[in-house]
């Protein structure tokens, strides 16, 4: 199964805005649900992680609507995370960049230089855990998550 990314608006099956139980309905289509309780600020959420080895995380804010959705998986996942036809896991993070700088500004985290980016605009979060140390190291060349937020989740 392959999911879209359809940024600001969600992502496969799921719409930002979302009640709690539609988002939730939604995710145990997809399989075992596993609550997650991000801090004791914030308001849960749910995820769900796939034989594929694709994980999905639902956000939901303080009104029990969707916030945000987030893929994590590793390349070589049989189940892809796409945007505007590039594959998000399967293509070097370089050219993920390229792709969207094509289409919008993207930021670099201060926080996590190299691993973290910020498509505002898009509302689109990407990380990956390590950035490669040399041309000839291959960790770090691919993006591990991407998420897909409501407008204002960044500010």
């Amino acid at each position: 199964m392959d999911f879209e990314l359809e940024p600001p608006r969600g992502a496969g099956p799921f719409r930002i805005g979302d009640s709690a139980d539609t988002a939730t309905d939604a995710a145990r289509h997809l399989g075992e649900l596993t609550l997650l309780c991000r801090t004791t600020d914030s308001s849960g959420g749910w995820a769900v992680h796939r034989s594929s080895g694709l994980s999905i995380f639902i956000y939901l804010d303080s009104t029990d609507r969707l916030e945000a959705i987030e893929f994590g998986a590793s390349p070589g996942t049989v189940e892809r995370v796409m945007y505007a036809g590039v594959p998000i896991f399967d293509t070097h993070a370089d050219e993920v960049l390229r792709h969207l700088r094509r289409r919008t500004t993207v930021t670099e985290s201060p926080k996590e230089p190299g691993r973290s980016f910020t498509a505002t605009e898009l509302q689109l979060g990407l990380w990956r855990g390590v950035v490669p140390e040399s041309p000839a190291d291959p960790h770090g060349r691919y993006f591990e998550s991407v998420l897909v937020a409501r407008p204002g989740y960044w500010d």
